[in-house]
């Protein structure tokens, strides 16, 4: 019979690292674009109604887009 292979301890935790750092990493990206496309919302909004809009008036202006 062959012998089954079996990871060492310290590679099982260096896996994990990297994996964790690269969903931190992915979450961190996905909730900057979303911070950048509420921005760019909120300048549309403001340039179309002349005033500072609230967020309320954001959430409004993207959803008739």
């Amino acid at each position: 019979m062959k012998k089954k292979y079996r990871l060492k301890k310290w590679v099982k935790v260096t896996l994990n690292i990297l994996c964790t750092i690269s969903v931190f990493i992915i979450l961190a990206l996905l909730v900057k674009k979303g911070v950048n496309d509420f921005e760019d919302l909120a300048k549309q909004c403001d340039k179309e109604y002349g005033y500072t809009c609230t967020y309320y008036d954001i959430r409004q202006y993207s959803l008739g887009k």
